[in-house]
């Protein structure tokens, strides 16, 4: 569910995990249940263009399970964005998975290019 696909060194993630803990533009929450980690919500706020860019990537062992929308939803409760912010999601075109999950958590879409669809939630 996150743009880039292509398979990240450990090393590469801790720095990016790092960088971000220490981003007050960012907020990463990741989500567990008794079963283990469920997935990671992220959202890189831009608050002179008031806009965040929203994305989630679900642990691959619990896809398939109607858990990101669930996750996205909690992630959105405790992220608390300021009412002033527009929440964009790009998605991939071929990624229904993800385009039904923002759509069942209230964006809804705003444009399509040759590559991506963009769904926006309002605060």
């Amino acid at each position: 569910m996150f743009i880039h696909s292509d398979l990240v060194e450990w090393e590469e993630h801790a720095e990016w995990f790092q960088s971000g803990l220490s981003d007050h533009n960012r907020v990463i929450l990741v989500g567990e249940d008794e079963l283990g980690k469920i997935g990671v919500v992220r959202i890189d706020y831009d608050y002179r263009k008031q806009l965040g860019d929203i994305s989630i990537n679900l642990n691959p062992s619990r896809r398939k399970q109607r858990l990101s929308s669930v996750l996205l939803d909690k992630s959105l409760c405790l992220a608390k964005p300021p009412s002033a912010i527009k929440l964009v999601a790009k998605i991939k075109r071929n990624n229904s998975a993800s385009i039904r999950c923002f759509s069942k958590s209230g964006f809804f879409h705003n444009d399509t290019d040759d590559d991506y669809v963009y769904l926006v939630k309002l605060h």
